[in-house]
């Protein structure tokens, strides 16, 4: 735990440094962002492999969905709305799209025929457990914007 504490650091330290650095050409400050969103990537795999190490069966806990992120009364209303059955078989929905084929939360929603309003909050439960991550790929949407590609943790 150690290692991975130190490890962490040296990276934050990196990637902090990277973004302070400013290149003459565009080319060689691309090859700078690339190397920060490397470092952001890394992070962000060590952080869910050590949460994946903490965290059980995906299903374990209470099984209700996420709390509303806004807190207005349409958001709430919403989520009410949502029963934990209908969670739980869009999260299992969202994991195997996910073990399937690697993709963004755009990719998972068009797979299965959903909203990306219901695809994202149970692909942000899979994070928070710890059994999907960043990959550090990036696609474009359909509007021409990067996109994280979500993949399975590995063990």
């Amino acid at each position: 735990m150690a290692d991975s504490i130190n490890w962490r650091v040296e990276a934050e330290q990196l990637a902090d440094l990277l973004r302070s650095f400013r290149c003459s050409t565009a080319r060689d400050q691309k090859a700078v962002n690339d190397a920060v969103e490397r470092c952001d990537a890394a992070k962000l795999r060590e952080r869910n492999r050590e949460a994946a190490a903490k965290q059980g069966d995906m299903f374990a806990g209470p099984d209700i969905p996420s709390r509303p992120s806004q807190r207005q009364d349409t958001s709430i209303e919403a989520a009410g709305s949502y029963s934990a059955a209908t969670a739980q078989r869009t999260r299992s929905a969202v994991l195997t799209q996910i073990t399937r084929r690697p993709s963004t939360d755009e990719e998972i929603a068009t797979a299965l025929s959903m909203e990306g309003n219901s695809v994202r909050p149970r692909r942000i439960e899979l994070v928070e457990r710890g059994l999907v991550h960043d990959s550090g790929t990036r696609r474009l949407t359909k509007a021409k914007r990067r996109a994280i590609v979500w993949e399975l943790v590995r063990s």
